[in-house]
């Protein structure tokens, strides 16, 4: 009967005696404990309790197949008996047996899908941390980390593109700069006001420009160079523009002494920065090829400068100027970033280098700045100094090639030859003042321009030989501040000096001794020792004589410089990886 408890009815279904739960339902879903039986007599309570478990979504699928021959079997009616039971128990357990072979095919396929999320799970995991991480770390010096770009090939390949793009940028602002003289005549006649109202907007743009060097030098670490430089032109190109709409001196002191000088200060730092970054061993060959910018762009821009003023006056070449600037955004396209941490003002190496480019950055390049006014003291006419300063510029930039090449070939120490470069110039202004005629200046500011243009292309280097390549945005950046407040403070002196002796030869006697001091300085620290105590070479190039054998630290150098590049190369594999798995 229907009604009777737990009727005969069911008994097709097997329930537990006692239970009124009616037939079990599909051993696929999910079923609270209380309502699982507890065994029916014809399987084993524990496989039982296996059938009723949970599980994963395979599996389900694979049970999903093994259903209609379950289902099948309990439309049979149950032959009374218990052989017809025990027949039962065996059907089901070979059901079971099949059930589970099924499951072991498809286990393989599960896990190893389970195995592939797991490894793109823990892919991106370490990619999270990595770039927390880079975060945290950008800065303390990893820099560049954060705008690395493919792996690059150092000392070669690209690096050459970079020296491009840093010469064109130096040759167009520096150039610029170097060149302002002739902007400062049409600006004294255009707003009528005196040269030394003047000076001012040119003392503004040089400070400037070097005083924000150590913030450069912070945040081509925090960004890239590439990105610091690029900003460096725009601002340029802005501050000329809105030059050319000044109607006063103060005015022009916020667009070109304020703007054009940061804008100055975001392009020379980072040139240096990444070419010495892209060749650690031949740091004076690049070094020198960069800066040639700055006297091609001084050989060059003179001529040009003229031609625009007599063709569109102040106002229309200081236009032409700002689009001029925007090729220092095209040569910074070039850097592409490649990675790259402080306190040296506590250290003593340090400290004494930089005492070293306050006492010559005295004179260098004031002393050429003086060459007009020392030139009409002594005689020369205008038509001859403007010929003495194009042949200075073209030297210059001849021997900033030269000494680049002959100094990374290892004859001398660098430090040496830093030394002998200050002497040398120092020595030659301090004859200056006894020279009277066209030839004997020439040849004397010929020397000064020599002894200058090897110290410009080593300054960089030697900072990397002493504090390793990884501090060289600090380390040169801290010394063009050295270098900026050199030409705040020693200019008014030596112009007081000139003024007292009614001599503007007079002035070379400080300028000369302040710049060979400078080069004694360094000597001082080769003598002691002090390099060698406090100096923390990076092992690519300490400054010595290059030997043929390789030697520990040469070879230290070189699984450096691989290391970084296979770095760099497992980056891009796990990166093209994730790429794959997404």
């Amino acid at each position: 009967m229907v009604t009777q408890d737990c009727g005969e009815s069911r008994r097709a279904s097997l329930p537990a005696p006692g239970s009124c739960h009616g037939p079990s339902p599909s051993p696929v879903g999910a079923v609270p404990e209380h309502e699982r039986p507890a065994g029916d007599g014809l399987l084993p309570h524990h496989l039982r309790l296996d059938l009723w478990q949970e599980k994963p979504e395979g599996q389900e699928e694979a049970e999903g197949q093994e259903e209609p021959m379950g289902q099948e079997s309990e439309k049979h009616e149950e032959p009374e008996g218990q052989e017809e039971a025990e027949g039962q128990e065996a059907s089901i357990e070979q059901e079971e047996a099949e059930g589970q072979e099924e499951l072991k095919g498809q286990e393989e396929p599960e896990e190893q899908v389970e195995s592939e999320e797991h490894d793109e799970a823990e892919g991106q995991e370490e990619s999270e941390e990595q770039e927390k991480r880079e975060g945290q770390e950008m800065p303390d010096g990893q820099e560049e980390s954060k705008g690395l770009e493919d792996p690059v090939v150092v000392d070669g390949g690209h690096g050459w593109l970079v020296v491009l793009g840093a010469f064109l940028t130096n040759m167009c602002i520096v150039g610029t700069v170097k060149s302002f003289g002739l902007i400062n005549l049409r600006i004294i006649e255009m707003f009528n006001v005196s040269a030394s109202e003047t000076a001012v907007v040119t003392g503004m743009l040089l400070t400037t420009s070097l005083m924000i060097s150590p913030l450069v030098g912070a945040l081509c670490q925090r960004f890239t160079c590439r990105q610091c430089a690029t900003f460096g032109g725009l601002l340029c190109f802005v501050g000329f523009c809105l030059s050319s709409l000044a109607t006063s001196i103060l005015q022009l002191c916020f667009t070109i002494g304020l703007l054009v000088g940061i804008g100055c200060g975001f392009i020379t730092t980072p040139s240096i920065l990444i070419a010495t970054h892209y060749f650690p061993t031949r740091r004076s060959l690049v070094n020198g090829l960069v800066m040639a910018g700055n006297s091609a762009g001084s050989f060059v821009m003179p001529p040009l400068l003229q031609l625009l003023l007599e063709q569109f006056g102040l106002r229309g070449t200081l236009l032409v100027i700002g689009a001029i600037c925007l090729h220092a955004v095209a040569g910074a396209a070039l850097y592409r970033p490649i990675a790259q941490q402080e306190r040296l003002l506590r250290n003593p190496l340090f400290m004494l280098v930089a005492l070293s480019v306050f006492l010559m950055a005295a004179g260098s390049p004031y002393a050429v700045l003086q060459l007009p006014v020392f030139g009409v003291t002594r005689g020369l006419t205008p038509r001859e100094t403007a010929e003495i300063l194009s042949i200075v510029s073209a030297v210059d930039l001849a021997s900033r090639l030269g000494f680049g090449w002959l100094l990374d070939k290892g004859f001398v120490r660098r430090q040496y030859a830093l030394a002998a470069s200050q002497l040398l110039a120092g020595g030659a202004v301090l004859v200056l003042p006894f020279c009277r005629g066209y030839g004997s200046i020439l040849a004397m500011f010929l020397v000064c321009t020599i002894g200058m243009g090897a110290w410009f292309i080593n300054t960089a280097p030697v900072m990397a030989d002493h504090h390793g390549i990884e501090k060289i945005a600090v380390s040169f950046g801290l010394l063009k501040m050295f270098h900026g407040l050199s030409t705040l403070v020693m200019p008014p002196i030596f112009g007081a000096i000139a003024d007292g002796t009614g001599d503007y030869g007079a002035q070379y006697f400080a300028i000369g001794a302040c710049m060979a001091s400078g080069g004694l300085v360094v000597l001082l620290i080769m003598v002691t020792g002090v390099v060698d105590r406090y100096g923390q070479p990076d092992g690519a190039d300490t400054g010595r004589p290059q030997s043929k054998q390789p030697t520990a630290k040469r070879v230290q150098s070189e699984q450096g410089i691989q290391a970084e590049v296979t770095e760099g190369k497992r980056t891009q594999l796990e990166e093209e990886k994730l790429t794959r798995l997404a």
